[in-house]
């Protein structure tokens, strides 16, 4: 309600389930007032040297950005070594009351931040490593900040308004933890060797175009690529139904005959004309035009068609190409996951 200008509010979240392969255990939360923007910044522990470098990171990216804090409000827990390092960037401190979570906005932003974090874990791959959590953050903070409004300028995005406008043909994104083959050059690999390599989307190369970041499992590192092949394990690329294609054809009909399609049947051309062309932006490849002739077939004579209301039916019609959605942060999964050695 009351306009802090210059204010920023910081917190940790909670221990994450598993340990980063870096050796990153919880989340720093800082919540920037001006432009309505929520930052994640990976926290090694909770002990005064890792929180400084953490603080040290936060403001040197606002200072940056011309959005240097004057009011810094924290927990009550706050050690010397981080009031030192606040009062030494010419910062007030305002310390919240024991547990009075209304007066700390970053309560609200590590909820915002966690629920967000989680509807990202939801669409990553079973078979992704879950200790590569860290490498995440860079493309769940640009997300979440993408659908926040700036408070300084409201035609922008927080996103936009800290790092300006974002390109997306510059900076393709796709789902984190999505599988992948990344083409391997010819100089790199042997003369039998198939031509690509299983990795993981990690996020988007912000300093290269067009490019991504990979993890490799069976090297344990990562890779910068942009040719690369996406096989996501919670969805796949739409396609016209029977029922559209039928309506589509109609509409072809209509249109020849000079009749003009009634508004319900309208609406249902325009969602089948949508689906057709969100099809052709995703494969990149021209779908066959509705009602147009098929080449003749060559081969052997086709079967007699059987009758499906005289045939028995075995089975269900359809079945499932892709799952809907997955917990890896659930006890059981992290249980069963396979154990690697936690390098410091």
């Amino acid at each position: 309600a009351d306009a802090n200008e210059g204010t920023v509010y910081s917190d940790q979240t909670g221990r994450f389930p598993v340990m980063s392969y870096t050796g990153k255990q919880y989340i720093f939360i800082a919540y920037v007032y001006d432009e309505n923007a929520i930052l994640m910044r990976p926290l090694r522990s909770r002990d005064d040297s890792a929180m400084v470098e953490c603080f040290n990171e936060i403001y040197n990216y606002l200072e940056e950005r011309g959005c240097k804090p004057k009011l810094h409000v924290l927990d009550n827990e706050c050690s010397r070594a981080i009031k030192a390092k606040i009062k030494k960037e010419g910062t007030k401190i305002q310390l919240v009351e024991p547990h009075n979570h209304r007066v700390n906005a970053a309560e609200t932003a590590v909820k915002g931040a966690k629920y967000h974090f989680i509807a990202s874990l939801a669409t990553v791959s079973p078979n992704c490593p879950l200790q590569i959590w860290d490498q995440f953050i860079p493309q769940v903070q640009m997300t979440l900040n993408m659908l926040r409004t700036s408070r300084r300028d409201p035609t922008l995005s927080a996103h936009d308004a800290l790092e300006g406008i974002f390109d997306w043909n510059r900076t393709p994104l796709a789902p984190i933890g999505t599988p992948a083959v990344v083409y391997d050059d010819p100089n790199a690999r042997g003369t039998f060797t198939p031509h690509g390599t299983d990795a993981y989307y990690v996020g988007p190369a912000m300093e290269h175009y067009r490019l991504q970041y990979f993890f490799v499992p069976s090297t344990r590192s990562y890779r910068t690529t942009g040719t690369r092949e996406l096989y996501p394990a919670h969805c796949k690329v739409p396609t016209l139904s029977e029922q559209d294609r039928t309506l589509l054809a109609a509409r072809d009909l209509l249109r020849a005959a000079g009749i003009a399609a009634p508004i319900s049947a309208a609406q249902k051309l325009a969602h089948a004309a949508a689906i057709q062309q969100l099809t052709k932006i995703i494969t990149g490849a021209t779908p066959p035009r509705v009602g147009a002739q098929a080449p003749p077939r060559v081969g052997p004579a086709r079967t007699p068609r059987v009758d499906p209301a005289r045939s028995p039916r075995v089975g269900p019609t359809t079945t499932p190409t892709h799952s809907t959605a997955s917990n890896p942060t659930d006890p059981r999964v992290v249980r069963a996951a396979p154990r690697i050695h936690q390098r410091r």
